[in-house]
């Protein structure tokens, strides 16, 4: 695996990942890491697959995720 401070050998798994919103993706090949503070984390060959969007409104933050898209989203008003 590559990542920020070089390279690393690490395992490999198939698995498959079913979003809060009961968006799912199967036999997904996924690798190893150490995350503080997290169970998993969501890469680019998901988040590219649909509309993604985080708002922390008045201190609260949500994940929205959308697939298939279904429109343009855009915050520069």
């Amino acid at each position: 695996m590559y990542h920020a401070n070089g390279s690393s050998d690490v395992n490999t798994y198939g698995v498959n990942i079913l979003l809060p919103n009961n968006i799912g993706f199967h036999a997904l090949k996924v690798t190893e890491g150490i995350l503080t503070g997290i169970d998993v984390l969501i890469g680019m060959d998901i988040i590219s697959k649909g509309d993604f969007a985080i708002t922390s409104f008045h201190g609260n933050t949500k994940f929205s995720f959308n697939m298939p898209s279904t429109h343009d989203i855009d915050f520069d008003m």
